[in-house]
């Protein structure tokens, strides 16, 4: 058993294309659609459309942010990691994604009560 990649996750085979998603405004994470993200990153190639198409080991999405953050114009929202040559539209479904609020967003405790 080869452990070393355990030890040295660089040994990785890495994505062609690295590349963040941006915001384009600032404000307040309210909400991110968990199913545009997964089919985005399904055509990324970390995904299957049908049981017959392969799934590439190195691509997927990397989120930077969460709801109730606060994001600054420029910040990333994201990290794709793709072997797909065009993938433009996708970073565009991506964006579409994150909906943004000048509101503060109050996240509650995902824990109600610890039982003894």
């Amino acid at each position: 058993m080869d452990i070393s990649y355990l030890k040295n996750t660089e040994k990785f085979e890495k994505s062609r294309h690295i590349d963040k998603v941006i915001a384009t405004k600032e404000g307040y994470v309210k909400e991110i659609n968990a199913l545009e993200i997964g089919e985005a990153a399904m055509k990324l190639g970390a995904g299957r459309a049908t049981k017959e198409d392969t799934i590439d080991m190195t691509a997927g999405i990397i989120l930077h942010k969460k709801v109730g953050d606060y994001v600054k114009m420029g910040e990333s929202l994201c990290e794709l990691h793709t072997n797909v040559d065009n993938y433009e539209q996708i970073v565009k479904e991506i964006e579409e994604s994150f909906k943004l609020t000048d509101q503060k967003i109050v996240v509650s405790s995902i824990i109600y009560e610890i039982v003894e």
